[in-house]
C-alpha cells in the first residue's frame, strides 16, 4: 500500500480536479482521518466548499488556507492526482489507514491495561467494543443508503413470544432493543425467559442464555416441561415417568438438542464478561438474541464511577442497551421487583417497583411486569398476570397511567389446547403504552 501521506495527497488532488469527486465516501471522510495535519487543514476547507455547494479549486482553497498548511502543499496534491473519479478510491484507502491507526491505539492501550488491575475478560470486552467503533463506515449512514435499505428490507426483524395474545400487546421484541422482564421472586421470570429463548431458537436464531441464578442442568427440565406439558417432577426425574410420557420426553429432548441455544451458568459474571462472551459467540455463530438472568446478579464492574447500587445498575443497563445496538439483537434482561407491590391491595406491580428503576426504565425499549393476581385476598398461583408496557414503537393500546391501563386487552387463558401454542399456566394478559 502507498504511504499514508501519498494517499492523502492523491485524495486532495482528485477532489480539486472536479465536482465528480464528491461522493458519499469522500464526504464521510472527515479531517480527523487525515494523518498529516497540513493535509487535514486542506481537506477541511474542501469539505466546507462542498457543504456550501461550491466546487473546490486550487485557487479557492488557497484563498482560505491557514497554518500549518501552505500553498506548496496544494501544489504537491495537484501533482499527485488529476482524476476526480479516483477520489472515491483514495477516500476508502484513507479511511482504512485511519481505522488501522485507531486499532493500533486500542491494542496499545489494551496492553497497558493488562498490566494493571483489570481482568483479561474486562480488557477483551473494552478492546472489542473500541475496535468495533473503529470500522471506516461505522460512524454515519447517508439518507440514500437508508432509503435503499427501506426499499430492500422485507419486514421488521425481532423475536415474538410464543403467545399470540401477548404479541398483540407487546408486538415484536425488535432487534437492537433492550427488553426488561420484571417480577418478584418465584413468580416466573426464568420460565418466561426460557420461553423466549426456545421461541427464538425454533426460528433459527442462536441464543445466548446467561444464567446466574441456577446451573444449566436445572434449565433443561424446565425446557422439557414447557415443550411437553409434563410436570416438573417427571422432567427432573424425581418420579419415574410412565412409558408413554417417557417416549414423549425423549422426543422433546432430541428436538431441544438440535436448538441453537448456548447457556453460560458461570456465577458472578460482570456485564463486561457477559458482553465479551456475546461478542465472541456473535462472531462465530451470529447471535439472534441474548437473555440475562438476572440483572441484579451481575457482578460489580471495576472502574465504574461511584459505588452505590443505583450507579452500578445505571452503568449495567446502559451497557446492555449498547450491546443490543452493537450486535443488532434483542437483549432480554430479567430483573427483580421490590416489595412495594406486595403492599398494595391488588398486588399489581408498577414500573417504579423495578429495583433502581430510573436507569432501567430509561434504557429499556419494552418493560414486561409479571405478577400473580390476587383472589379473595390471596395470591392465585394458577394464573400469571402480565402488564406489558411499550416504551418505544407504535402504540397498540391507549396509554396506561401509573400501571393501570385505561383499557385492557380481553382476558385470555393461554393453554396449549385452546391456542395451539406452547402449554403454559393460565395467563391473564393486561397491556398498555406509556
Amino acid at each position: 500500500m502507498e504511504p499514508a501521506t501519498t494517499i492523502e495527497q492523491c485524495l486532495i488532488g482528485s477532489a480539486l480536479a472536479g465536482g465528480e469527486a464528491q461522493t458519499d465516501t469522500t464526504w464521510s471522510t472527515t479531517p480527523d482521518m487525515i494523518a498529516n495535519t497540513r493535509y487535514a487543514v486542506l481537506w477541511g476547507i474542501i469539505r466546507d466548499h462542498w457543504a456550501m455547494g461550491r466546487i473546490p479549486t486550487p485557487s479557492s482553497v488557497l484563498a482560505e488556507i491557514h497554518k500549518p498548511a501552505t500553498g506548496e502543499d496544494i501544489l504537491d496534491c495537484v501533482h499527485a492526482s488529476v482524476n476526480p473519479s479516483d477520489a472515491d478510491h483514495y477516500a476508502r484507502l484513507v479511511q482504512e489507514a485511519s481505522a488501522k491507526r485507531d486499532v493500533h491505539d486500542v491494542l496499545t492501550r489494551a496492553e497497558q491495561l493488562l498490566w494493571g488491575d483489570s481482568t483479561a475478560a474486562e480488557v477483551a470486552s473494552w478492546a472489542q467494543s473500541h475496535i468495533g467503533s473503529a470500522t471506516p463506515d461505522g460512524d454515519t449512514t447517508s439518507m440514500p443508503s437508508l432509503v435503499d435499505q427501506w426499499y430492500t428490507s422485507k419486514k421488521a426483524t425481532g423475536v415474538h413470544t410464543p403467545w399470540a395474545s401477548v404479541n398483540d400487546i407487546v408486538g415484536m421484541h425488535r432487534d437492537g432493543g433492550l427488553h426488561v422482564i420484571g417480577a418478584r421472586p418465584a413468580v416466573g421470570k426464568t420460565l418466561y425467559g426460557l420461553y423466549l429463548t426456545a421461541c427464538a431458537a425454533r426460528n433459527g436464531r442462536h441464543v445466548l442464555y446467561v444464567s446466574m441464578e441456577m446451573p444449566a442442568r436445572e434449565l433443561l427440565p424446565r425446557l422439557l416441561s414447557q415443550a411437553t406439558g409434563a410436570a416438573l417432577k417427571y422432567t427432573t426425574k424425581e418420579e419415574p415417568a410412565d412409558p408413554d410420557l417417557a417416549g414423549t420426553l425423549n422426543r422433546a429432548a432430541a428436538q431441544l438438542a438440535a436448538l441453537p441455544i448456548h447457556i453460560s451458568d458461570k456465577a458472578g459474571m460482570s456485564v463486561e464478561q457477559a458482553a465479551a462472551l456475546a461478542r465472541t459467540l456473535h462472531h462465530k455463530k451470529k447471535l439472534g438474541a441474548i437473555v440475562i438472568d438476572h440483572m441484579q446478579l451481575l457482578a460489580p464492574s471495576r472502574g465504574v464511577p461511584g459505588s452505590s447500587l443505583r450507579e452500578m445498575v445505571t452503568y449495567q443497563s446502559r451497557a446492555l442497551k449498547e450491546l443490543a445496538l452493537e450486535l443488532d439483537v434483542p437483549v432480554f434482561a430479567l430483573s427483580q421487583l421490590s416489595r412495594a407491590s406486595e403492599m398494595r391491595d391488588d398486588l399489581a406491580p408498577k414500573l417504579a417497583d423495578l429495583r433502581e428503576s430510573g436507569s432501567i426504565e430509561q434504557d429499556a425499549d419494552t418493560v414486561t411486569l409479571l405478577s400473580l393476581p390476587a383472589r379473595n385476598g390471596a395470591l392465585d398461583r394458577t394464573r400469571l398476570q402480565e402488564p406489558a408496557r411499550r416504551d418505544r414503537g407504535h402504540r397498540a393500546h391507549p396509554p396506561a397511567c401509573h400501571g393501570r391501563p385505561r383499557r385492557t386487552h380481553p382476558t385470555r387463558a393461554l393453554t396449549g389446547s385452546q391456542t395451539g401454542e406452547p402449554p403454559s399456566p393460565g395467563t391473564r394478559v393486561q397491556g398498555g403504552s406509556r
